[in-house]
């Protein structure tokens, strides 16, 4: 896809040093050990925007922070002193020093940090290709930074342009369609530890949507008794009567955690809440049949030294990724056109923003041509004596006509040059043809000559 640009194009430059920049980490440049640590809950996200905001580097910000990734999307008054105040920003709210992470950062900037926001909201960087929780927690994220008023007017276009994006990717390829979600994941783990899951018992803990999803799956997969347990109990209930479980009380969970088969960990603790000097216990209970736990928390809830313990299975959700990369040459086909329609929007965006920058030049073009109009009318209408304020109404329409139509061509030719990448190279000439710039001049010689 060959992406056309106007001379000179560099990092969507509206104002002088107005840049569009990325700066974030993943699961493809960090550990979830790295990530966790990283993570922001609601009330972090709103004191880190209107920390990233509150330096003249950044004019705007909004901040995704998902199980698999932590980026800053911002509008940069250069891009150095932006990268390095989003750091010291990250570093500050976490209590860590940048050297913890700067190592696992990515920055993107211009066309490239345009193209990494579509692949994103579109689902093509995500772990599991064409999973469907990206896009809401994206949106979600983007109404958090307008509720802050972190956000202006290009991330506003940005965001809007990005969700669009997401939306012809999933109407017009089969990306959708063909994922393996999480669930499905979590689902596959399970049977390479018992085979056929029907009638295996199941234990969710939290009621987040990850959570939910890998329900549903086992679910379809004729799993047995089904417990779910959370902090809130209400939002357990709500939960339980959808799906026909049984409700725990939080505080009770570990008095029959052993009789579970399948354990679903997805809660927003900052701490393990299952730990491996307590599972020892458990499996005796259970005869020291195995057990499976899929962790899909950040921070992860569950101790990772259960791992070292007798048929205990422990998974987070960076090992999903085993699971899913059997079928990506499924995918191959509609990741292949679901990039040829990311980079069209991208097009579509850069040449938009462009247009942008003409905007004051057509307004001044119309400004300047009315004007003109308008003087000249009333000294038409001024030596016509006894007009009723019908004629002189229709005079004006007729101006205002006139005003129009003589500018509709000019004005297409300038969005035509536009997108052709030619307006700059005719843009000073054309101001001289409509005398924009003389005109002013002799404008205001002619009144301060008056004045005078």
């Amino acid at each position: 896809m060959l992406i056309i640009l106007c001379p000179g194009f560099t990092g969507f430059k509206l104002d002088a040093k107005d840049y569009i920049l990325v700066l974030g980490l993943s699961h493809k440049t960090a550990p979830i050990e790295l990530r966790e640590k990283l993570a922001l809950p609601g009330e972090s996200i709103v004191k880190l925007l209107g920390m990233l905001t509150g330096n003249n580097s950044i004019k705007e910000a909004m901040i995704i922070s998902t199980c698999n990734r932590v980026e800053l999307y911002s509008i940069a008054n250069g891009i150095g002193e932006a990268i390095a105040h989003g750091k010291e920003s990250i570093a500050k709210i976490h209590n860590l020093s940048t050297i913890d992470f700067e190592l696992y950062l990515y920055s993107l900037s211009g066309l490239d940090a345009v193209r990494h926001i579509f692949r994103v909201t579109s689902s093509l960087d995500s772990m599991v290709v064409g999973e469907p929780q990206i896009l809401g927690q994206i949106k979600e994220a983007f109404r958090t930074a307008i509720v802050a008023r972190a956000v202006g007017p290009i991330i506003n276009r940005l965001m809007h342009r990005a969700f669009h994006t997401a939306k012809r990717v999933r109407t017009e390829t089969g990306i959708g369609r063909s994922a393996v979600s999480i669930g499905y994941a979590a689902v596959e783990l399970a049977k390479k530890i018992f085979g056929d899951l029907k009638g295996k018992k199941v234990m969710a803990m939290g009621t987040g949507e990850m959570g939910e999803l890998v329900l549903r799956h086992l679910i379809s997969n004729n799993v047995g008794e089904i417990f779910i347990t959370n902090r809130t109990y209400s939002r357990a209930e709500t939960l339980a009567k959808s799906i026909n479980a049984k409700v725990v009380k939080f505080e009770d969970y570990p008095s029959i955690l052993h009789t579970a088969d399948i354990v679903i960990c997805s809660t927003g603790s900052p701490h393990y809440i299952i730990r491996a000097e307590t599972m020892g216990e458990m499996m005796r209970k259970r005869n020291n049949l195995p057990m499976f736990f899929i962790d899909i928390s950040v921070p992860r809830n569950i101790d990772p030294a259960l791992n070292d313990l007798e048929n205990i299975y422990l998974y987070d959700i960076d090992d999903l990724e085993e699971v899913t990369w059997g079928n990506i040459k499924e995918r191959e086909k509609d990741a292949a056109k679901a990039e040829d329609i990311v980079s069209e929007e991208v097009n579509t965006f850069a040449l938009g923003l462009e247009e942008l920058k003409i905007v004051p030049f057509v307004v001044d073009l119309k400004s300047r041509i009315a004007e003109l109009a308008e003087r000249e009318l009333k000294e038409a209408m001024s030596k016509m004596k006894n007009l009723d304020d019908t004629q002189k109404g229709i005079l004006k329409e007729m101006a205002d006509a006139i005003v129009n139509k003589l500018l509709h061509n000019p004005i297409a030719s300038l969005k035509k040059m536009q997108r052709n990448g030619e307006i700059y190279i005719y843009l000073d000439a054309i101001k001289d043809i409509f005398g924009l710039k003389k005109g002013r001049e002799d404008e205001e010689n002619k009144n301060r000559n008056e004045s005078e």
